[in-house]
């Protein structure tokens, strides 16, 4: 048994010049033995390129040329890898020291697990601290929670995987642009592949400002469409109470698009919201958020005294 396993990291990328060398970075950084760093651009013209010259003795394969997208470069990077263990690295994301350790421990080291999470750090847009985030891992037996998002907080930068499971399941679906993560690991789970949680913060995950509102909403229909899809495998009753979450979380992101665009207040709100999806998760706090924006609560008119 090796001491220390192959890891293959794979970073893909496109237009995040602002982010990627910390990137990279936190990668190198490591000091990992048997590292295998990939970094797969889409054609970015914002100064991508000069930072992958600046690093091409460090990369075990770089490619910089136009791709469906994030899930198409993976894919891409899957075909390269040789390790034994595969992370995926969003390229504003960040490993936090010890993380390539961690994994070799549960993987192969002291453990044998086929896939781990650990929980991660929450960053803004100058790397500043914004709380911890508790990865969860729901059963395979309770999947169909993982579908409607009530249970399981599963980030792909706080996550590694054997090989294997790509070489068994298949890779990520490339025609989806941001729920490929949700989409792997649903069909995972109904395969039976349970992840298990390691009790550390191996990953910082980065929230960005206000210009990325759309993509939440956006992201978070291709969430639902993931669902439903998955969906057509539950039996009558679970399938209904997921095709009831999945209407509820469609019309609260639509009624969210609408009031985005607004400047007051209600925008602002609605932006905290997006950003915490796990309160969506509630069918109770669905239901009251509906309530509350399709039947407003009624103030009454003070009269002057």
């Amino acid at each position: 048994m090796a001491l220390s396993p192959r890891i293959s990291v794979i970073i893909p990328s496109l237009n995040h010049a602002a982010y990627l060398e910390r990137a990279i970075c936190s990668v190198l950084d490591q000091g990992y033995d048997h590292l295998e760093l990939i970094v797969i651009d889409g054609g970015s013209d914002d100064g991508t390129a000069d930072i992958l010259d600046g690093y091409a003795n460090h990369l075990a394969y770089v490619r910089s040329a136009f791709n469906a997208g994030p899930a198409d470069a993976i894919n891409h990077g899957l075909t390269q890898a040789t390790g034994e263990i595969v992370g995926v690295l969003a390229a504003d994301d960040l490993y936090l020291p010890g993380a390539l350790d961690a994994a070799a421990d549960a993987m192969v080291r002291r453990d044998k697990a086929d896939w781990i999470v650990a929980h991660t750090l929450r960053i803004d847009e100058h790397d500043g601290h914004l709380g911890q985030q508790l990865s969860s891992a729901p059963t395979a037996a309770q999947w169909h929670a993982y579908l409607t998002q009530e249970q399981g907080v599963l980030p792909m930068s706080a996550s590694f995987y054997r090989r294997a499971l790509f070489d068994r399941f298949g890779g990520f679906d490339g025609a989806l642009q941001h729920a490929y993560d949700f989409d792997l690991h649903a069909r995972l789970l109904w395969k039976g592949r349970e992840p298990r949680v390691v009790d550390a913060v191996l990953a910082a995950v980065r929230e960005h400002g206000r210009a990325s509102a759309s993509r939440i909403v956006t992201a978070g229909i291709e969430r639902v469409e993931v669902a439903l899809k998955h969906g057509e495998r539950l039996a009558v009753r679970e399938r209904f109470a997921l095709w009831q979450a999945c209407d509820e979380k469609r019309r609260i992101y639509t009624i969210a698009a609408a009031e985005m665009r607004r400047s007051d207040a209600r925008s602002f709100l609605w932006e905290k919201l997006l950003r915490r999806p796990w309160w969506l998760a509630s069918a109770h706090y669905r239901a009251s958020l509906l309530r509350g924006v399709l039947e407003p609560i009624q103030i009454p008119r003070r009269e002057a005294a």
